[in-house]
C-alpha cells in the first residue's frame, strides 16, 4: 500500500514539474515587437526625399521595410523608430531615395541579437501531502 501511494506521489510531482516546465517555456515564446531607434548622419543631397530601414532576420536578405520619411535632424543626426519583433536576431541597413524614387545602396549593416527576456516574479508553491500506516 506505501509503495502504491509513493508511486501516485511521484506521479503527482512528475506532472506537476512537466507543467510548470511547460508554462515557463509558453511565457518565455510569448512574442512581442519592442520599438528600437536608429540614427545617423543626414544626407546633403537637394533633392532628398527620405530614408527607409530595412531588416529581416537574415543577413543582407530584409524582408521588412520601414519607411521614415524625412525626419527632422536633432542634434546632426536623424531619427527613426521601428517596430522589431521579438525573436531572431534581426538585421538592419537603411537607404536614402529621393524625390523622384531612385533609392541609394545600403548602409552598412547592423544586427540587432537581444538576450532572451528573463522570467520576472515567477514563484511555484507546492504542496505534497503524504501519510502512510504502518502496521502493527
Amino acid at each position: 500500500m506505501i509503495k502504491s501511494k509513493n508511486r501516485i506521489t511521484l506521479l503527482v510531482l512528475t506532472v506537476i514539474c512537466f507543467a510548470i516546465c511547460c508554462a515557463i517555456v509558453f511565457l518565455a515564446g510569448v512574442a512581442k515587437a519592442e520599438e528600437r531607434t536608429f540614427s545617423w548622419l543626414p544626407n546633403s543631397e537637394a533633392d532628398l526625399g527620405g530614408y527607409n530601414i530595412h531588416y529581416g532576420p537574415e543577413s543582407r536578405n530584409y524582408t521588412n521595410e520601414k519607411d521614415c520619411g524625412l525626419p527632422e535632424t536633432e542634434d546632426g543626426r536623424v531619427f527613426c523608430s521601428v517596430d522589431v519583433p521579438a525573436g531572431p536576431p534581426m538585421y538592419f541597413a537603411a537607404t536614402a531615395y529621393d524625390q523622384s524614387g531612385g533609392e541609394s545602396d545600403y548602409s552598412d549593416e547592423v544586427l540587432l541579437d537581444p538576450p532572451p527576456d528573463a522570467v520576472q516574479d515567477f514563484s511555484v508553491t507546492v504542496v505534497v501531502k503524504v501519510s502512510a500506516r504502518t502496521s502493527q
